[in-house]
């Protein structure tokens, strides 16, 4: 669990000259807990915390059943190894597993299917769980390794347990193409937080508030172009696991994964139209800016100007002329000081006559056409 850098998570990488297929287990991984979700139509049976011997014999003895292999944890590069040689992973395979984050993507192998796929959980508004699933789709099974223990799949273990649906009736493509569609479901409050935290920072610089800032407004761009980035990459996965030629998904499958794919381009569209809302956003804030400094000029301008001919008046008098008769005068400083503030009262009152010290309406134009936009 960490805040919206995660989705700039760094990847993994062996060190420079390490053979290819070499698994290097990160020390912050957890200990890694198996558990197994066995079913057909007509029944299910769950078993948790095993080990890697319950697993061959429980996967032995239930032929005739999907099984769902969930491995919680990444910690143990003995057992990932002897996963590897049960279900006959490829080595680099189970390299791109602990080399976390990978990129998503889908690849074939003779008897399985590899797919890489982001699993992003939006916790509250400033708070966002993010890490890789990887995902192993053979004829009767379904392998997933996450990088630690929770995920956003708690509904789709109901649903087996409780046998709604037709996911107890379909084969093991259909589960792989569940737990895909969930990931994929929880992709949405992500992008609409990122939209509503665009519209806050939008009302806030309209309304000139001082926690509105360039700064929050680079920091939501880099995040929509990151989580922009791994949206299209799912797409692609998606699209790979529709068309791939394994045999391991079938015709009946193909349409639900179709759905997959559709809501990742509904979330492109959407992040597009993001992107054309920062444009905006920046459009209002530099004219914004510009109002502001123009609102200052005036101001200041305005002062200069009812200062010009009381200094005018002051310099008249403060010549060092020897004859001068106004200076003679016992009144004439009280004279001069009401002149002066008469002059000042009266270019005041021509200025408000002319509107030239009221506000300017051009953010409150802003907002308005903002508002008649969406």
């Amino acid at each position: 669990m960490g805040n919206w850098n995660d989705l700039f998570r760094k990847k993994r990488r062996p060190s420079p000259g390490t053979p290819p297929g070499t698994i290097t287990v990160d020390e912050g991984f957890p200990a890694p807990s198996v558990s197994v979700i066995s079913y057909n139509e007509s029944k299910l049976q769950e078993h948790r915390s095993v080990t890697l011997e319950e697993l061959k014999r429980i996967l032995s003895l239930n032929n005739n059943l999907i099984h769902w292999i969930d491995v919680q944890g990444l910690g143990d590069e003995k057992l990932l190894r002897e996963l590897g040689d049960y279900f006959k992973i490829h080595p680099l395979a189970l390299e791109d597993v602990v080399n976390a984050p990978q990129m998503p993507k889908t690849d074939q192998f003779a008897d399985h299917v590899f797919i890489v796929v982001r699993m992003i959980q939006l916790i509250s508004p400033q708070v966002l769980a993010s890490e890789q699933m990887s995902i192993f789709l053979g004829r009767n099974y379904v392998l997933t390794l996450q990088e630690r223990p929770g995920d956003c799949l708690d509904s789709l273990r109901s649903r087996l347990r409780e046998g709604k649906g037709i996911i107890r009736r379909m084969k093991a493509d259909y589960l792989c193409y569940a737990v895909m569609d969930a990931i994929i479901d929880n992709y949405f409050p992500v992008v609409e937080n990122l939209g509503e935290r665009f519209e806050d920072l939008e009302d806030g610089i309209i309304s000139g508030e001082r926690t509105a800032s360039i700064g929050a407004f680079y920091s939501l761009k880099h995040e929509t172009i990151a989580l922009r980035r791994i949206i299209w990459q799912m797409r692609s996965t998606v699209g790979s696991v529709m068309r791939g030629g394994s045999g391991l998904v079938c015709t009946e499958t193909t349409p639900f994964f179709r759905d997959c794919y559709e809501h990742l381009v509904h979330m492109i569209d959407i992040t597009e139209a993001y992107r054309e809302l920062q444009a905006e956003i920046m459009s209002i804030y530099l004219t914004t800016v510009s109002n502001r400094m123009n609102e200052i000029m005036k101001v200041l301008t305005i002062i200069a100007t009812i200062f010009i001919p009381l200094s005018f008046v002051a310099g008249i008098y403060g010549m060092n002329f020897a004859y001068m008769p106004e200076l003679e005068n016992r009144h004439a400083y009280y004279i001069v000081l009401t002149v002066m503030v008469i002059a000042g009262l009266a270019m005041l009152a021509v200025f408000w006559k002319k509107g030239w010290l009221k506000s300017s309406n051009a953010s409150k134009s802003v907002r308005q056409r903002s508002r008649n936009d969406d």
